[in-house]
């Protein structure tokens, strides 16, 4: 158990990840704002060329989705939330090891003064005499008191970590709300992208993000290598499995 102290992990997530996933969007998003001038390059350059390749070429220019910046803006905003959310992360994981260490010290605590207040019960139960028997009354009164005390402070505790966790989901859940909220107008219908499935599954903040670029219904697996994979899937699916190679030709005429 990660937070043995408080029993539960009131703060659970992976800052790293999370950071390192809003970097990956923001380079898938560069690297999508590379495709329009790229193809509008090679288009230009293919001007008079003829066949079948120029036609294949031509084909595979106009499945190239349009709307590759509006998805680089949504992915560059979907990193500016998993950058503010990573923070989050991190400094409630920090007050929640803050909170478990104390937990384990007041735990610690419970049990000595338990032993504390066993021996003063003994002591007072075979006091031999009324003196013995008064000195070991106070001494097992006050442990007896201490264990109680203790007991309180370690239920103030637990309590803070409950409020924290009960924060964190709603961070976690605003976080998840924002980013649905990029992808439109209640109402909208995206185009389908495949990457839903690639993102969905780990947490409310990743499904998030795969709603972001998918469409509803869609079926969702457990993420693998989410981010990574988050550019290449932002594209239609192709009927073939081979690459789209844009070359640009080297003059008119060319086959």
């Amino acid at each position: 158990m990660s937070h043995p102290g408080l029993g539960f992990d009131p703060a659970p997530g992976d800052p790293g990840a999370v950071a390192a996933a809003a970097a990956e969007q923001v380079a898938a998003a560069d690297a999508l704002r590379q495709v329009p001038p790229a193809v509008q390059r090679a288009t230009a350059a293919a001007e008079g060329w003829g066949g079948a390749a120029a036609d294949a070429f031509a084909a595979r220019a106009a499945a190239v989705p349009t709307d590759v910046d509006a998805v680089a803006t949504r992915l560059r905003a979907a990193a500016r939330l998993l950058d503010e959310w990573a923070q989050v992360l991190a400094d409630n994981r920090r007050v929640a090891s803050d909170l478990d260490a104390r937990a384990r010290r007041l735990r610690a605590g419970i049990t000595d003064a338990e032993d504390d207040a066993h021996t003063a019960r003994n002591a007072l139960d075979l006091a031999a005499t009324p003196t013995a028997a008064a000195a070991a009354g106070v001494h097992h009164a006050a442990a007896e008191a201490a264990v109680t005390d203790l007991r309180a402070q370690l239920d103030e505790v637990l309590r803070t970590a409950r409020t924290l966790a009960a924060g964190h989901d709603e961070a976690a859940a605003r976080t998840a709300d924002a980013l649905d909220a990029l992808r439109g107008a209640p109402g909208e219908q995206p185009r389908p992208h495949p990457v839903g499935p690639v993102l969905a599954g780990a947490s409310a903040t990743a499904a998030a993000l795969a709603r972001l670029v998918s469409t509803p219904g869609s079926p969702v697996r457990p993420p693998r290598g989410a981010g990574a994979a988050l550019a290449a899937a932002l594209i239609p699916a192709q009927t073939s499995r081979e690459p789209i190679v844009v070359v640009e030709p080297r003059g008119p005429g060319r086959r």
